[in-house]
């Protein structure tokens, strides 16, 4: 499409008017309708396919009109710094600790991931 400006036009209406017919405002942010709802609390999902070009791999299902919910993505999350101090590490769990229902930590990194906070991560020898 680089020089092709009226391919570029008819996309970027075509994409404006899925938006609009999904009832999706031009504005939306991606977590207002991408998002894990657990106890009743909204959590959004950054991410997407690969072909999209981003490196958070989420897949996610239509709920209804303009919402999201992922179903298979990052598993781990991990930020490496390599420095004089050695490795020094950051990361999340994507499914938490487990996956159980019935788990206490069944969404317990869910909150880090929705706000893409990362805890420190001690290396082990």
């Amino acid at each position: 499409l680089a020089g092709n400006r009226a391919a570029l036009e008819t996309a970027l209406g075509q994409a404006v008017a899925e938006l609009q017919a999904q009832g999706v405002a031009l504005d939306a942010t991606l977590g207002s309708v991408q998002f894990i709802e657990a106890a009743g609390v909204r959590h959004p999902i950054a991410g997407g396919e690969e072909y999209e070009g981003v490196l958070n791999k989420m897949q996610v299902r239509k709920l209804d009109a303009g919402r999201y919910q992922p179903y298979v993505g990052t598993g781990w999350l991990q930020i490496v710094a390599l420095g004089d101090e050695g490795a020094q590490a950051e990361g999340f769990l994507g499914y938490s600790q487990s996956t159980d229902p019935l788990s206490p930590h069944r969404h317990d990194q869910l909150p880090l991931q929705s706000t893409l906070t990362t805890r420190p991560m001690p290396a082990l020898r």
